[in-house]
């Protein structure tokens, strides 16, 4: 592009130019892949659930979880640990508990056990879970 200085820079003299070079913009990133889904397993697999993958969110006492990837309110160094929970605050039990478990979004307590939810309630909600195990009400 060419510019004329003249009407830019204070007047350097009528038909003064000078050359600006233009890089290119990044292309967009692109949207992500589509996610396949399967239904939620609700079993407590492993002996103390490690390798439970179902899609409870709620403790026993009936809080709700706070999501693995936030640090709000309790700070934490598990997001990773918990397999399966990027993202989503799903009953997990990274570092072998009794049971799975999760932190609150309770600022007064910091985390609790959970049970899994019952195969009919997870079937009667339409609850499926995509290939990175997290989730989603069918209705979405």
């Amino acid at each position: 592009a060419r510019i004329n200085k003249s009407n830019w820079l204070g007047g350097y003299g009528y038909g003064d130019f000078f050359d600006v070079t233009v890089g290119e913009c990044p292309p967009p990133p692109s949207p992500p892949a589509p996610v396949a889904e399967q239904a939620c397993d609700e079993t407590l697999a492993g002996t103390k659930g490690e390798d439970y993958r179902g899609c409870q969110t709620k403790t026993r006492s009936g809080r709700t979880c706070q999501n693995w990837d936030s640090q709000t309110p309790h700070r934490h160094g598990n997001r990773k640990e918990a397999k399966g929970s990027a993202g989503n605050n799903y009953c997990r039990n990274p570092d072998g508990e009794p049971t799975i478990w999760c932190y609150t979004t309770d600022p007064n307590k910091r985390w609790e056990f959970c049970d899994p939810l019952p195969e009919s309630s997870a079937e009667e909600a339409g609850a499926t879970c995509d290939s990175d195990v997290s989730c989603q009400d069918a209705a979405e």
